[in-house]
């Protein structure tokens, strides 16, 4: 779900998910 995305933003940076 998107939710789960805005979570691993908060989480993590948008660069771990680039690489």
């Amino acid at each position: 779900c998107e939710i789960w995305k805005a979570i691993k933003f908060e989480f993590e940076p948008v660069d771990k998910l680039d690489k």
